[in-house]
């Protein structure tokens, strides 16, 4: 028989899996009216506007409420997943304008947007680096010193502003069959009232080109993000950075008939991997890799 007074070690998997193997179970209730008004004003055949405002709710992911601890001791820095069934659903009041432009003989469109969210009770996860002297505060009685620790927490209130510019052309001033080339692009700039808050990217770029002609059907398209911070600078400035990414899907098609279609498609077709590392001053020190490759699918889809 073991001891009786010896102390268990809360970060082993007996332990982890003797506290947690039972259902855990949390409650919430709440409701609410959401609203919703949209007007457009058409200047000119060719110029329209556009105004709306609504409400919206984002709920917390279940994991965020009742999910399982996940303790991760043989990795360096050690490693932590803690929910937190007490986040609260996110609520925002969304302010949305634009002005729009048609090229003659629907060649396309060129347009300008902004959008403005105010939210209370944003959803924010937060990574903490635990000193080996302290303990990171939880409900389960686990010893988390000298771990970094992943949980999500509400932030009382916070706003982010957009302006967008979105333009397609249509190649209908091509000769033959290459009128049915089409190139698009739309870029996106994010203001934030604080960055902390939301740690996401200020920028972010997409485009590409597109051609249908009977039954084929080709799209191309090339997504852009900067780097931008990912978490808190703690006190030794290094602090955990995204790597700029540049990716390119595509999809192919060709309709055999209304019930028959053959596709293919590819995502990060240029196996563009994922960097995660201690910056900003250096962007040699590799945190993370996440190399996944190219994601092929080709099929027949059938409608009967």
């Amino acid at each position: 028989m073991g001891n009786p007074n010896g102390a268990v070690p809360t970060t082993s998997l007996d332990y982890i899996q003797a506290r947690y193997g039972s259902d855990a179970i949390n409650r919430s209730a709440y409701h609410t009216w959401l609203k919703y008004l949209h007007t457009t004003y058409r200047l000119t055949n060719d110029i329209v506007f556009h105004a709306s405002y609504n409400d919206s709710i984002t709920r917390p992911n279940l994991d965020n409420l009742a999910g399982g601890v996940t303790v991760d001791p043989d990795v360096t820095p050690r490693m932590a997943r803690l929910p937190n069934p007490n986040v609260a659903p996110e609520h925002g009041r969304n302010l949305f304008v634009s002005a729009e432009y048609y090229f003659p003989k629907r060649a396309g469109f060129f347009t300008v947007s902004g959008a403005r969210r105010d939210i209370s009770n944003l959803i924010r996860t937060s990574v903490f680096n635990v000193p080996l002297d302290e303990n990171f505060p939880n409900q389960d009685g686990l010893n988390l010193a000298g771990y970094r620790v992943t949980t999500s927490d509400n932030v009382g209130k916070a706003h982010v502003s957009t302006a967008e510019f979105s333009y397609r052309q249509n190649m209908v001033f091509l000769p033959g069959i290459w009128q049915r080339l089409s190139v698009f692009g739309n870029y996106t700039m994010l203001r934030f009232d604080n960055y902390e808050n939301f740690r996401r990217p200020g920028k972010l770029a997409n485009g590409g080109i597109s051609f249908d002609h009977r039954g084929l059907s080709l799209r191309w398209n090339v997504v852009w993000v900067p780097v931008f911070r990912r978490s808190a600078v703690p006190a030794n400035g290094w602090v955990a950075m995204e790597g700029e990414s540049l990716t390119h899907d595509m999809q192919a098609g060709y309709r055999f008939s209304s019930r028959l279609t053959f596709f293919i498609s590819g995502r990060n077709v240029f196996n563009r991997p994922q960097r995660l590392y201690w910056g900003p001053a250096r962007t040699d020190l590799i945190n993370r890799l996440s190399d996944y490759g190219a994601v092929w699918m080709v099929g027949l889809r059938g409608v009967y």
